[in-house]
C-alpha cells in the first residue's frame, strides 16, 4: 500500500493515478494536520461498496455466510452458462 504526502501527490498526480490503475491497489495520500485520503480504482471502489451494502442487512448476512460454509463443505451445484440461463428462464415462466 503505497503511501504519499499531499505535496508528492499533487507534483505526480498523472503517474500515482496510472500506477493505481495498472496495480489496482489503493494509494494513501498523507496530509499533515487533516486526515489521510484514499485514491482506488473505481471498479474496487464499487465491488467495496456493494459488499458492504450486501453485509449491512443481518439476514443477508446470515444466508451469506451460510452459503460460504455451505461450499466450503462442498455443498453446491454446479451449472454451464447456458443451464444456468435455461434455469433462470424457467423459474421466470413458473412465476409468470
Amino acid at each position: 500500500m503505497p503511501i504519499v504526502s499531499q505535496s508528492e501527490f499533487r507534483a505526480n498526480i498523472a503517474k500515482l493515478l496510472d500506477q493505481v490503475e495498472a496495480d489496482s491497489k489503493e494509494l494513501y495520500i498523507y496530509r499533515q494536520g487533516k486526515q489521510a485520503m484514499v485514491v482506488m480504482p473505481l471498479d474496487q471502489f464499487e465491488s467495496w461498496k456493494e459488499t458492504d451494502y450486501l453485509l449491512s442487512n443481518p439476514e443477508n448476512r446470515q444466508r451469506l455466510t451460510e452459503s460460504i460454509a455451505q461450499a466450503d463443505r462442498g455443498e453446491y451445484i454446479e451449472f454451464t452458462t447456458q443451464e444456468l440461463q435455461d434455469f433462470v428462464e424457467q423459474r421466470n415462466d413458473e412465476a409468470a
